[in-house]
This record gives C-alpha cells, sequence and structure tokens, in this order.
C-alpha cells in the first residue's frame, strides 16, 4: 500500500514538474507572436506563401529571427532581391517597434545582420525549378544568396551567386 502512494506521489511530482518546464517565457511569446505576425504581413503584402519559423535564442537573449516562405516562379534574381530586402525590413520594423521586445535582444538594435529569411521557389504548379531558374534565395547574416538547382542532382545546388546586403540594396534601386 505504502508503495502504491509513493508511486502516485513520484508520477503527481513528475506531471507538474513536466507542466512546469513547458510553460513559454515572455521572450519566447513576444518572438511568436512577431514572427506569427510578421509571417502574415509579408504574405499579404508580398503574395509568399509561409512555411516556417524559427529564432535563435540560446540561453534566452534573441539573437536572429527566421522567416521560411515558398514563392510561385520562376523568379528573377532581382525580383527575389526585393522580396529578401522588403520582408527583411518588415520584420526589423516590427522587432524595432515593439519596446517590450528591446529587453530581450542580445546585441541591440535588431537589424538586417539578425534576419534569416527563405524564399523557396516553384513553378506555377508547385514542381521544382532547374538551372538556369532560381530554387531558392536567401538572406543571411547580411549576405543575400540566389541558388540553382541542377535536374540530375537534386539534392545539390549547381549555381550559387552571392551578394552583400549593401550590393543588393544598390542593386534594388531601394532606399537605404
Amino acid at each position: 500500500m505504502k508503495i502504491q502512494w509513493f508511486i502516485i506521489l513520484l508520477l503527481g511530482v513528475t506531471i507538474i514538474l513536466n507542466a512546469k518546464a513547458h510553460y513559454s517565457s515572455r521572450d519566447t511569446e513576444l518572438v511568436n507572436a512577431t514572427l506569427t505576425k510578421g509571417a502574415k504581413i509579408i504574405q499579404n503584402k508580398y503574395g509568399l506563401e509561409s512555411i516556417g519559423s524559427g529564432a535563435s535564442m540560446p540561453g534566452g537573449p534573441i539573437r536572429k529571427l527566421n522567416l521560411s516562405f515558398q514563392a510561385k516562379g520562376p523568379l528573377s534574381k532581382d525580383a527575389l532581391r526585393k522580396l529578401l530586402i522588403l520582408s527583411a525590413r518588415e520584420l526589423v520594423t516590427l522587432v524595432t517597434d515593439n519596446q517590450e521586445m528591446q529587453q530581450y535582444l542580445y546585441d541591440p538594435p535588431f537589424t538586417i545582420k539578425n534576419v534569416q529569411l527563405i524564399i523557396y521557389v516553384y513553378d506555377k504548379h508547385g514542381y521544382d525549378l532547374f538551372d538556369p531558374d532560381i530554387a531558392c534565395a536567401q538572406l543571411l547574416k547580411n549576405v543575400l544568396s540566389y541558388a540553382t538547382v541542377d535536374s540530375s542532382n537534386i539534392m545539390g545546388y549547381k549555381h550559387e551567386f552571392v551578394e552583400t546586403y549593401e550590393e543588393a540594396l544598390q542593386l534594388s534601386g531601394l532606399e537605404p
């Protein structure tokens, strides 16, 4: 009888501790709300379909926010460049306008260098695109990259084109 009570008590304590372990802290709540809002804004404003999000927060402070999208293409490098820059700006604005979020940033202010955006491009029927069409565009650590896929080796990129954020900004014709 004592063993049964001990097991029930042990199970109860384990359940309570597990419930507390899954409690979401305020910084995580803010990140999730920002990523959800950012994805919706970008989806509605630029016609991209949101397919994923994430954050880099080792030990707590927010270092990077990530959003992934898919687009119907093919799209030119110029079009993808503008989509990456404008979408990243939307996310940066959401973070910088949120005063509560500032205390959770690892290295304020939050800028383009803290954003990772990926756009996977498919044809109008949802099939993969192959070289010379761009299949994937990304902004990471102030660098934009565009990749094409070889139809005979879909596990890797055939060509990758890279430019700094500053170069991309000049080429895009967008205001800094």
